[in-house]
Formats: structure tokens, sequence, C-alpha cells
């Protein structure tokens, strides 16, 4: 604390400081994953961009293509979840 009872507070002026050592604690590991997953979102784009193409060259057969769009639907989407979601 910056001031005891009674002091006079001008605005502006700070009161309190939150030790911040807890919160980078959490916040560490969750950039860490978003860092991981935005990695696989960037592998999983490059893997629909080939399989596309294969695909569209008649280069592959339609099943070996069926589990790609799934997949890569699942990165944006914990990729999405992991900014949005607050440390616990």
């Amino acid at each position: 604390m910056h001031l005891v009872e009674g002091d006079v507070v001008n605005a502006g002026q700070v009161l309190a400081e939150i030790d911040p050592r807890p919160y980078q604690v959490q916040l560490e590991p969750a950039e860490a994953a978003l860092a991981h997953d935005q990695a696989l979102l960037g592998n999983a784009k490059v893997d629909v961009e080939r399989y596309t193409k294969l695909l569209s060259n008649d280069a592959i057969p339609k099943s070996s293509w069926t589990h790609k769009p799934r997949w890569s639907r699942s990165t944006p989407s914990r990729n999405m979840l992991a900014r949005t979601t607050p440390p616990r």
C-alpha cells in the first residue's frame, strides 16, 4: 500500500499495487499453448492447401482427405478458445 489511513488522496494517485507474479505464472503456459496451437493451425492450413491441390488433380483418393477438414477446423477453435478463456 502506498498510503496509510487518513492520508489525503489525489486523483490519479496509486493506492495499491497488485503483485503480478501469480498472474505471470498462469500467463506463461497459456502463451506457450497459444503458440503451439498457432503452429498447429499453420500446419493445418498447409495440409489443407496441399490436399486440396492433390485432390483436384486426382492424385489422392477422397478417403485420405475426409479427416483433414475436420481436423483443420478444430485447431482454429482451440486457438480462439485459448485467446478468450481467462486463466484460473
